[in-house]
């Protein structure tokens, strides 16, 4: 996934690649606004960027063709770690406790490791305890994106940590788009 890819979150992807381009990527990202408008991908086009091999760094977008890149739009990328939550419809600690020691290893072969974590206000208390210590002193070069579309969930402690870039409603027009290309 590439952030030209990405239809309706100009603003979003403005933000991120402005942060890009002048070397201040934040150690933690929360990706707010409702369910369905492209948080998840906008996630997976940054963790791509952040791991390309050769990336367009005028423009800040993946390259799309390196082995990192091809590795990440098949969900096999070994620094781009997901969490999701599970049957029961949270993310309990055990897992996250396993994210945080995978992210303690040294990369397998990109600059950065990234942990996605879908709907993370799914996390329990004590799930998000344990990722706290995490985020309050991250590993170099390591970068979280939390995705949720009720934020507000969150404890008030992981909230101060990220900074939040909020998604909007897809507008009617690129609704219509997303179903053309569709078909």
């Amino acid at each position: 996934m590439q952030f030209a890819d990405i239809l309706g979150q100009d603003t979003a992807i403005h933000i991120i690649k402005q942060a890009i381009r002048n070397h201040h990527v934040a150690h933690a990202y929360l990706f707010s606004g409702p369910e369905g408008v492209g948080k998840r991908a906008v996630a997976t086009a940054m963790a791509q960027f952040l791991n390309c091999s050769n990336p367009n760094l005028q423009d800040p977008d993946s390259c799309g063709h390196c082995p990192s890149c091809i590795q990440a739009k098949a969900g096999s990328q070994p620094d781009i770690l997901y969490l999701a939550p599970d049957d029961m419809g949270s993310i309990k600690i055990e897992p996250v406790r396993n994210l945080i020691s995978r992210l303690s290893l040294q990369s397998y072969e990109s600059v950065y490791k990234i942990a996605i974590i879908d709907d993370a206000h799914t996390m329990t208390t004590e799930a998000a305890n344990a990722l706290l210590k995490t985020l309050e002193e991250p590993a170099d070069n390591t970068v979280f994106i939390l995705v949720s579309s009720q934020f507000q969930n969150l404890p008030e402690t992981i909230l101060s940590r990220c900074q939040q870039v909020v998604f909007q409603p897809l507008a009617l027009p690129v609704l219509k788009e997303l179903l053309v290309r569709l078909h």
